[in-house]
């Protein structure tokens, strides 16, 4: 019993210590890789489009994001680092209606699943200052250099007949390119929280730039969520 005891006990103790080891953070002066997976929830701000007899705003749409960053320890409470992640932004709108009469019959156009697909490669610099066992707060600035995009909706014809009932049409699709400027800078501003090499992070970033190519001053703002996990250089 006493020799099972021991056995116990020398297993316990080194898997007490191999956690302690895996908890212990970047070392001073030492460089780490950090892989990152999470999601995306964008829009932008001043976005609206006229529709359902008033102005209607765009709202968040969520996406995914992948990439990785590389850390410098360059003191127990300050680390910086530079990322670069694959993102998916934009902005959807919920389903709405415009006018579209036709020889004064009161015709409308309706639009289902309308949204609009960002795809931005983002390179953070950022500095991160670690609080207490773990937590560590972060801000820096970001460029985010644009790939490609997506515009897609479904619209449906409607008229409005004289017994209150509604006629529709047929429906159409649409899939094309949506115009925006090819240079977004934002400050990511954030926190995180590492434990047994694994970190959680969550960032707001505010925009810097109108990516809008008419007249209205349109930037992103976007909120990630992330898990990363922390590879020794």
């Amino acid at each position: 019993m006493t020799k099972k005891r021991n056995v116990l006990f020398i297993m316990l103790l080194l898997l007490v210590c191999s956690m302690v080891k895996a908890q212990e953070e970047s070392p001073v002066g030492k460089f780490s890789a950090i892989a990152r997976l999470g999601v995306t929830i964008a829009n932008l701000s001043g976005n609206k489009i006229v529709a359902n007899g008033g102005d209607l705003d765009s709202k968040n749409k969520v996406g995914f994001l992948g990439g990785a960053d590389v850390e410098y320890r360059v003191s127990k409470d300050l680390a910086v680092g530079l990322g670069v992640y694959s993102a998916q932004q934009g902005f959807r709108y919920p389903d709405f209606s415009t006018p579209s009469p036709k020889n004064d019959v009161p015709t409308s156009v309706g639009y289902h699943d309308y949204h609009v697909n960002l795809h931005f490669l983002n390179v953070p610099l950022y500095v991160k200052g670690y609080l207490f066992d773990g937590f560590a707060v972060m801000t820096g600035l970001q460029a985010g250099f644009f790939i490609n995009s997506k515009e897609s909706f479904e619209a449906t014809e409607m008229t409005s007949n004289k017994d209150g009932s509604t006629t529709y049409g047929e429906t159409t699709s649409y899939k094309g390119d949506y115009d925006c400027k090819k240079m977004d800078w934002s400050i990511p501003v954030g926190i995180s929280y590492e434990y047994m090499n694994v970190i959680l992070d969550a960032r707001y970033h505010f925009g810097l730039t109108n990516i809008s190519k008419t007249d209205v001053s349109m930037k992103n703002k976007t909120f990630t969520v992330t898990v990363g996990y922390r590879f020794p250089l």
